[in-house]
């Protein structure tokens, strides 16, 4: 009996072109900023027709969050391979933000999407839904976090680190260490020990020149260089 591959293929071509449009959007915003980018840059950039954009995103808004989401997911699995190394559920945590954050500010083009959104929560696509719930799961066997339900974890560090980012665009000066012992302390790590993680050294992670938020981000800095 043969097997029809065709669904397969199809769900395939689909995943395709709507990573194809994802990467227009985020290179059309890189280029123009996103005030100014509408759905006639973002097509002839993607190579596609209108049609083929309303197949895959209601409108625009849609799509910027799932851009925003595909910057943020190179982030997170970047951070998520170096903080693997240490044992303890709290320090990865901790360690975590961290990184999350020096990077995400390290590449203005993924805080300019955040600023631009108004730090919108998480939407379905985001890696933290896969990420975390390990982490506190193993947090909540070894006693270092209260038992939190993830739907209130993942609106407390998407709101919380949001709102940081969103100040430090805005030219405030965030006490992210504070903000790293407040998350820690809302997760049920007692006192002592959120200060302790709060006072670690994050390292910088490195991200693949030739993922999307290294590519973007160069075409970012080279059109505000040209502009300046």
């Amino acid at each position: 009996m043969s097997v029809d591959h065709r669904p397969a293929v199809a769900v395939k071509r689909r995943e395709k072109m709507r990573s194809r449009l994802i990467e227009s959007a985020v290179l059309v915003v890189a280029s123009k900023g996103m005030p100014n980018t509408v759905i006639d840059d973002i097509v002839a950039q993607a190579g596609v027709s209108r049609g083929t954009f309303y197949n895959h995103f209601s409108a625009v808004p849609d799509l910027m969050l799932a851009a925003q989401d595909e910057l943020s997911n190179e982030i997170l699995y970047a951070v998520e391979g170096h903080v693997r190394q240490y044992p303890r559920p709290d320090m990865r945590l901790a360690l975590g933000i961290f990184c999350y954050i020096q990077t995400a500010t390290a590449y203005p083009l993924v805080g300019h999407f955040v600023y631009s959104l108004g730090g919108i929560g998480l939407a379905r696509g985001n890696a933290i839904y896969q990420l975390l719930p390990e982490h506190l799961n193993a947090g909540i066997e070894t006693g270092d976090f209260c038992d939190v339900s993830m739907p209130i974890a993942f609106d407390l560090l998407a709101s919380t680190v949001s709102s940081s980012l969103l100040r430090s665009l805005s030219g405030e000066k965030p006490d992210y260490r504070g903000t790293v012992a407040a998350l820690l302390r809302g997760f049920g790590v007692d006192r002592v020990r959120a200060h302790e993680l709060s006072q670690l050294q994050a390292t910088n992670v490195v991200l693949c020149e030739n993922g999307l938020v290294a590519r973007s981000n160069a075409i970012w800095q080279l059109t505000h260089k040209a502009k300046a």
